[in-house]
């Protein structure tokens, strides 16, 4: 598999579009560099949205931790810092047997910690987030209160943190974020884009027919995941909303 281009490379891809030379480094951008830098975050927070609203694999990710005994909250981060905590868990699974906990609602968890209970937790629920300059977590409870160290793995969906660094890379297709920056790039400075416009509507209808067939393959053992939006958000920028 080659490996993705990472946020400099992609940075001289679009100067050489525009026939300028090329920064060696991203390190004290300048300020039309720094412009560069700004579409390209903008083409990845733009796909990452439709990624989210189409269920592409690239928004799932999954981490573990452990319980503690007699301990009910946990506040889970992912280690790569990249949670989402604005959409639910896809899932939360012991690890060793393996088996599904179901999310409660307020009513259920009422019910059921009305009386504290000791056992292997069945539940749980996510009682709200907590975030800092390297990371958002969210913070859940179990039921019934643990009684041992069990491992749990949590599905959850990634967000796309800016791009800032020379070495960065992004989970989106590097097409897309190529011909993304720069038609963002272009629109921003009020050039005509219809071209490189219509070569990234080609890669990004390609890469959403690509997504609808994996997930068409996919099972999981429960309802199919409902799509919120097929169409593309309203905010894209790209096609000349403003």
């Amino acid at each position: 598999m080659a490996t993705p281009n990472n946020l400099l490379s992609i940075v001289q891809w679009i100067f050489r579009q525009i026939n300028r030379n090329p920064p060696t480094s991203l390190s004290s951008a300048n300020n039309f560099t720094q412009t560069i830098i700004d579409s390209v975050n903008e083409a990845q927070r733009n796909v990452g949205e439709i990624a989210k609203s189409e269920q592409w694999n690239i928004v799932h990710a999954s981490d573990t931790f452990p319980s503690v005994a007699s301990q009910r909250q946990y506040t889970i981060t992912p280690t790569a810092g990249d949670l989402d905590p604005a959409i639910p868990l896809r899932r939360l699974v012991e690890t060793t047997t393996p088996y599904d906990l179901d999310e409660a609602n307020e009513e259920q968890w009422k019910v059921r910690t009305r009386t504290v209970t000791t056992g292997t937790p069945q539940m749980y629920r996510v009682t709200g987030t907590a975030i800092t300059s390297l990371a958002r977590s969210l913070i859940i409870e179990l039921d019934p209160l643990p009684t041992a160290v069990i491992t749990y793995t949590y599905e959850y969906f990634r967000e796309f943190p800016d791009l800032s660094l020379d070495a960065d890379v992004s989970h989106i297709p590097e097409g897309l974020l190529k011909y993304g920056g720069l038609v963002s790039h272009l629109r921003h400075k009020g050039r005509d884009m219809q071209y490189e416009l219509g070569l990234f509507t080609e890669l990004l209808t390609r890469e959403r027919e690509k997504q609808s067939q994996n997930n068409q393959r996919m099972v999981y053992g429960r309802e199919p995941v409902q799509r919120v939006g097929v169409g593309f958000p309203p905010n894209f920028g790209f096609f000349g909303d403003e």
